[in-house]
This record gives structure tokens, sequence and C-alpha cells, in this order.
């Protein structure tokens, strides 16, 4: 007998009738808060998330290395990182 591919989403939607909205809620809260976290390179447009980075903080695009400053965490903001001037002691 070949096996059948079994969809979860009755089972969730079963879940919320049957009293366990909170488990749904906490569900949507986590996705919510890995979307609220990403923000885009102003390069290649990559999606980059900037969980556990500072404002501040420069960072590298995984897909074109570009060097990138974390402006904001909410909402999220990139910038390419300013180029450091040479000093000629002046």
């Amino acid at each position: 007998m070949p096996e059948r591919e079994v969809s979860s989403l009755p089972l969730l939607f079963s879940a919320a009738e049957g009293g366990n909205k909170d488990f749904l809620e906490t569900l949507g809260n986590f996705f919510k808060e890995e979307i609220q976290d990403m923000a885009h390179c102003t390069e290649c447009e990559a999606e980059i998330t900037l969980q556990g980075f500072i404002v501040g903080e420069i960072i590298y695009c995984p897909d074109c290395n570009a060097e990138l400053e974390v402006l904001g965490l909410e909402p999220p903001a990139l910038a390419l990182a300013p180029e450091i001037q040479e000093d000629w002691g002046e």
C-alpha cells in the first residue's frame, strides 16, 4: 500500500477549535518576530537576519560580501558601511 501524505493543516484548525489557540498564537508570534528581524542588503537585495546584532555594527552580506552597517533593529535597517578615510597626520 503506498504511503499517503498527511496534511497538518486540519490538525491545526482542530487544535484551535479544541481550545489550543495559545499554541497557534505563539506559533504566529514566532514567525512574526522572524520576519521583523529581516533586512535587505542595499547592494543585492539579499535577505539578512539582524537577530543578535547591535546598532552601529558592521556586518557582511552573505551573498555579495558587501560591508553593511546596522542602522536600526526596529524596523530593521541596513546601509553601506562608511569607508574609512586615511589619516595623513593632519
